[in-house]
């Protein structure tokens, strides 16, 4: 058994150079997948790249100890360490990160709480100036129903101040869980039930940090790749990696890969 998609919907290098695509999509973590899945709506013909596998498959191994890239990539995790230096101290390790169809949602926990508008607010940078997002938080509020509808969130509003809206009730907390909210409550705390991306399945266990083939805990492959896959108009270029964009003054028009050693533009 694989997942997060089926080999059906996989496509040859060679192939992709020679269709014609209305849109590229690099990358098929939550970012790309659910852009590809908007664009798939929209009525375009969409490929997505993806440097790591198509299809994944089950383990109960979180892979800390692996090694070899090909095996790290077979259970989802970014296959290569990261190094650099950061403030004069030196790094190298295996970043937490997802490699494949789903990304780095496939190994998550499925926390999926909403900014706050504070989140929003100008900030002054370390080195002078000002930081700042380049749209307002009220912006985000009509994409927020629907990608909650598709990645089954569910949980209470954040009595702080995010804006939870209305989100359906998640199950009821476990006896030592309603003691612990009550002592906080009592404590003058403000606990909420974390938003997540659950289907609560009742023969469901945990499943953080690895691949896992059923479809309770709610990420980029099963709730975006998955139906943009079935209307035929998107395709995954998988074990790929995007070397160079070829682009004129206001989009791109190409993209150069390297795919089993051989370059292709797409």
């Amino acid at each position: 058994m694989s997942t997060p998609t089926s080999s059906t919907f996989l496509i040859t290098a060679a192939a992709a150079r020679d269709t014609a695509w209305d849109a590229i999509v690099i990358g098929a973590g939550m970012g790309g997948s659910a852009t590809a899945y908007a664009l798939v709506r929209a009525g375009f013909k969409v490929l997505v790249i993806e440097r790591g596998l198509g299809e994944l498959t089950e383990t109960s191994d979180i892979g800390n100890h692996l090694e070899d890239p090909d095996d790290r990539m077979r259970i989802g995790r970014w296959p290569t360490r990261l190094s650099g230096t950061v403030d004069d101290r030196d790094f190298d390790f295996f970043a937490p990160l997802g490699s494949g169809a789903g990304g780095s949602t496939v190994l998550y926990a499925a926390a999926l709480d909403r900014f706050r508008h504070s989140d929003f607010a100008p900030r002054p940078h370390p080195a002078g100036g000002t930081l700042e997002w380049p749209f307002a938080y009220d912006a985000l509020t009509p994409f927020y129903a629907e990608a909650e509808q598709k990645l089954d969130v569910s949980g209470t509003a954040d009595p702080l101040g995010s804006d939870s809206g209305s989100l359906p009730e998640p199950p009821p907390l476990s006896p030592r869980d309603s003691d612990l909210f009550a002592r906080f409550q009592s404590a003058g705390l403000n606990p909420y039930r974390l938003h997540h991306g659950y289907r609560f399945a009742p023969d469901c266990g945990p499943c953080l940090g690895r691949v896992c083939l059923k479809n309770c805990k709610r990420h980029a492959a099963n709730a975006f790749l998955e139906p943009a896959l079935v209307t035929g108009h998107l395709a995954i270029l998988s074990e790929t990696e995007v070397t160079r964009f070829e682009a004129g003054t206001d989009r791109v028009e190409a993209v150069h890969v390297v795919t089993d050693g051989e370059a292709y533009r797409l």
